[in-house]
């Protein structure tokens, strides 16, 4: 990316790339201002529409109002640096100046353990874990005229160690703390130093590999991890014991182990090759591995003794052991092996030296500079071809030195089987589809199978891993499922009329919202809902949620309300008229119970006395509600004149008015003789009204009023 500036003062326009000026014109005439109010202002685009966009980046576009000298400071632009944790990184920020005056830099929001240099500008770190992600730093640039300023995103990744140093096993385990780590560091509350220490664990808990085999086979990688050599010189490959072997021409070639090689930490060490030596002079290295002429061990095909010698030392005397001088111009499969304080040296498969009261181990002095071919002294380099060179982190018995003399040595990496039947052990089957437990099942018989052959090959114990971790992978979630207790709806309609509980399974991975999704809680027991209404229960699964499930629940604990509305007595002269009204606010009301009147009647077309009027009113979960309402029908002598009077009307007869007279005034005398308690007389009065009455049947009075007015009248005393 370029830093691009363009000036204008007065009538001098200046070009600028990376700080320095590379155009200039002094008869510009036009100035912005001339221009007017513009209103098409563009970044990557031209007026002229013919014009390509820009097809690039642009970054950190400024504007000034004035034109800046070229004594202004130029500052790279914003940025991105990807570093990686555990590795240091040094970071130069690049600023020119073309007044040549000092600089002065600054650095705001260093991470913790960084470093900056504030006379050269120079930013140093070595992130952890911890800093995984952006690590944002403002740079400033000053030269006592100007300021400027850049902002870097050092954007820290995972260390993530390669697998081909560790056991199958064990990396596996190390893989999924990683991507626990690396979903984990993401969350905004995230505790970064937790998670890193968990990570640290995991890395301590790897295994290395127990070997290094450097087959030769046109190139020097080691067969089992990253730790492959460097060719010095003009080695060539050739046909070797067992393919190729890599030739050493004695000249300038030579074979540099890297200096990571964990033979460092080695305790004990097995070092094993196939050897075709062209002899000549003596010191001449098969190996040496060491820091300087002070500390190293190493194995000679000719000592100035004229032996085969294996020696290691560590800043004091030499510790060796030695046999016959290695024979010349043929192929001998030479091994050493030192733990336990004894070393030994054998020739073509067959111990040929021993020695105890070793008392020095390659971990004492942690060899840096490990050659094949070569010496940590000026001696001369090997002549001949190597192939076969085997590293092991512990010391090998005779019969397995043996095996890798007859090339029947083969290390089998069988950690991740147990690992992975431990995992699948530990399944709970009850979270799972029976068909991909079922698949699992199957595996793991198969695995278990292989696991036990004793002459089982790496390829097949790879195979059953591969398709045991394929299966444990294939695991698919039962979706989960709900069941109701009452088992079905106890009211009408789907309406439940008491608490209803429901249960998910499996309860383990279920979780549920009550509120439309808003929230969404982890099932642990049956959920009880005891409320009245609709309730939306919504459910899935707590891992790969997946589809949101719901289920409607209708409560109603109580029946309706029901009410009826009428006077408790009526005489008999006015009009009965008793309604009702049902509520019922949860389910609402069934039908239309009260949309007529319970009772609407003229009160004498009852009998006298005590009357009941019910109304059962239901709603829709089936509850029922049932109301009463008792009134009574009595008969007064007024309310007996109030009817006979209009019977007299409704049949509008010829003189009624005076038949209305004549027994209204029965009805007041009577009533007159009653108040006083002249009741006999009373009664008497009232069998005249009765006789006339009678007598006005199919005249004043149709048939039936008769026998209204004269059922009342025998009794209205």
């Amino acid at each position: 990316m370029a830093s691009c500036a363009v000036t204008l003062n007065g009538s001098t326009g200046t070009l600028y790339v990376d700080g320095q000026q590379v155009g200039s014109n002094t008869g510009m005439t036009i100035k912005p201002s001339d221009l007017g109010v513009t209103t098409q202002n563009w970044i990557g685009r031209s007026q002229n529409s013919s014009d390509p966009y820009l097809d690039g980046l642009v970054d950190d576009f400024r504007i000034y109002n004035t034109a800046l000298p070229a004594a202004e400071i130029i500052i790279a632009p914003n940025e991105t640096v990807e570093l990686t944790a555990t590795q240091a990184i040094t970071y130069q920020v690049k600023a020119t100046n073309p007044t040549g005056a000092t600089l002065i830099y600054s650095a705001a929001k260093l991470p913790s353990g960084a470093s900056f240099d504030t006379a050269a500008g120079i930013f140093t770190w070595t992130p952890t874990p911890t800093n995984y992600g952006d690590n944002y730093v403002t740079f400033t640039v000053s030269n006592g005229l100007y300021e400027v300023s850049q902002t870097v995103d050092f954007k820290v990744n995972l260390n993530i160690l390669p697998p081909n140093n560790y056991t199958k096993g064990s990396y596996y385990l190390y893989q999924q703390e990683v991507e626990r780590f690396l979903a984990a560091i993401a969350l905004p509350d995230a505790d970064k130093t937790a998670l890193a220490a968990d990570l640290a664990k995991a890395e301590g808990l790897l295994v290395r590999v127990p070997l290094s085999v450097y087959s030769f086979e046109g190139n020097a990688n080691n067969s089992f991890g990253t730790t492959s050599g460097t060719v010095s010189g003009t080695a060539s490959y050739m046909t070797g014991k067992i393919g190729q072997a890599i030739s050493l021409n004695g000249t300038d070639s030579y074979v540099t182990l890297p200096t990571a090689h964990p033979l460092f930490t080695y305790n004990e060490i097995t070092l094993a090759t196939w050897v075709y030596w062209k002899g000549s002079s003596q010191w001449q290295r098969i190996f040496d591995f060491g820091n300087n002429t002070s500390q190293y061990l190493f194995l000679t095909p000719r000592s100035g003794s004229n032996t085969l010698r294996f020696a290691i030392k560590n800043g004091g005397g030499e510790q060796i052991v030695e046999t016959s001088q290695l024979a010349a111009n043929q192929w001998a499969h030479v091994a050493v092996t030192l733990g336990g304080g004894t070393a030994k040296l054998y020739v073509n498969g067959e111990l040929k030296a021993t020695k105890t009261g070793i008392t020095i181990k390659p971990s004492d002095f942690k060899p840096s500079k490990n050659y094949i071919g070569k010496s940590q002294w000026p001696d001369p380099l090997f002549n001949g071809m190597i192939d076969e060179f085997r590293i092991y982190d512990h010391s090998l018995t005779d019969d397995e030195i043996k095996a890798v003399y007859n090339n029947t040595a083969e290390w089998i990496d069988k950690t991740l089987l147990p690992v992975l039947l431990e995992q699948a052990g530990g399944i709970d089957t009850e979270l799972y589809t029976e068909e991909s437990v079922q698949a699992l099942q199957a595996e793991v018989t198969n695995a278990q199978a292989v696991y036990g052959k004793a002459a089982a090959t790496q390829a097949e114990i790879d195979a059953a891993s591969d398709e045991l971790l394929a299966a444990l992978k294939g695991l698919q979630w039962k979706d989960i499922t709900t069941s109701v207790d009452p088992a079905a709806s106890s009211g009408k309609n789907g309406w439940y009329t008491s608490p209803v509980t429901v249960t998910l399974s499996p309860a383990k991975i279920a979780e549920y919202s009550l509120d439309g999704g808003v929230t969404w809680s982890v099932y642990s027991a049956p959920v009880t809902l005891d409320q009245e209404g609709t309730h939306q229960i919504q459910y899935r699964r707590s891992v790969d949620s997946g589809e949101v499930k719901s289920l409607e629940i209708k409560i109603d604990l109580t029946a309706p309300v029901a009410q009826i509305i009428g006077a408790a007595s009526y005489t008999i002269d006015q009009d009965i008229l008793i309604t009702c009204s049902v509520t019922d606010v949860i389910s609402g009301v069934y039908g239309s119970p009260c949309d007529k009147p319970l009772l609407q009647a003229k009160a004498y077309s009852l009998e006298s006395g005590r009357h009941n009027v019910t109304v059962t009113a239901e709603d829709m979960a089936g509850h029922q509600t049932a109301v009463t309402h008792t009134f009574t029908v009595t008969v007064t002598f007024d309310s007996l004149k109030a009817v006979t009077t209009a019977f007299l009307k409704a049949t509008n007869a010829k003189g009624w008015d005076k038949v209305a007279d004549s027994l209204n005034k029965l009805l007041d005398q009577a009533k007159a003789k009653a108040a006083v308690g002249q009741t006999a007389s009373a009664k008497d009065i009232m069998a005249d009204y009765i006789g006339q009455v009678t007598d006005q049947t199919g005249k004043s009075f149709a048939q039936a009023q008769v026998d209204i007015l004269n059922r009342w009248a025998r009794i209205v005393i």
